[in-house]
């Protein structure tokens, strides 16, 4: 799941540009978009993910893949820029072990 905390940039039709340029399998992969603080709030308290700045043109925030169970409990934290060792297979047996508890 991607989640825009930019909704005014972030339209529906720019998502699904950005994610057809990556060939996004839409069968499992979301993205959500929704108001500006509430996705904010979501970042710092579920994901533990602060984002600064308030569009796409002065933002930054950590590149992480949050796992979270579903309790909205973090369960992982992964930097998504270190394709060595946080690969689509790493995660998914990461995923996978956190879906049997």
């Amino acid at each position: 799941m991607s989640i825009s905390f930019d909704p005014k940039n972030d339209t529906r039709e720019a998502i699904k540009t950005f994610a057809d340029r990556f060939h996004v399998n839409y069968d499992g992969w979301y993205f959500l978009r929704g108001d500006q603080e509430q996705v904010r709030k979501l970042a710092a308290d579920s994901f533990k993910v602060l984002i600064y700045g308030d569009n796409k043109d002065n933002f930054a925030h950590a590149n992480l893949i949050g796992l979270v169970d579903r309790d909205n409990q973090l369960r992982g934290l992964y930097d998504a820029g270190d394709s060595e060792n946080v690969t689509p297979e790493f995660l998914a047996d990461a995923l996978n072990k956190l879906a049997r508890n």
